[in-house]
């Protein structure tokens, strides 16, 4: 399994990043992809198949005793662990970028 982090990422780009994903795992059959979003489009990697995680957007975090990157490193250690990823990779909010494709490619066929 692959983490795939979306988290920052606008929600009008989560459909592109998605279907490019799609794409490389189509071709390259190296990983399943676990998509990790702050934003609620869900549809998105359900129209594939893949299992989506929805964190709380750090804009609408409302626990002031509890800091979110805190929250959120939690949280993705826990899927992390419970999908037993070989990679996690982080997209950037201006979309896929060629490192993080060489990372899916290379990184979870171990």
């Amino acid at each position: 399994m692959a983490v795939i982090s979306l988290i920052g990422v606008p929600s009008e780009k989560v459909d592109e990043v998605i279907d490019d994903i799609a794409r490389l795992q189509i071709l390259s059959a190296s990983f399943r992809p676990v998509f990790v979003m702050d934003c609620p489009k869900l549809d998105s990697p359900r129209r594939y198949g893949y299992v989506a995680e929805l964190l709380i957007a750090p804009s609408e975090w409302a626990f002031p005793d509890i800091r979110w990157s805190s929250y959120a490193a939690e949280r993705l250690s826990d899927i992390v662990q419970r999908y037993e990823a070989s990679i996690a990779v982080t997209v950037p909010p201006s979309g896929m970028t060629e490192s993080v494709r060489l990372m899916l490619e290379a990184g979870a066929t171990h």
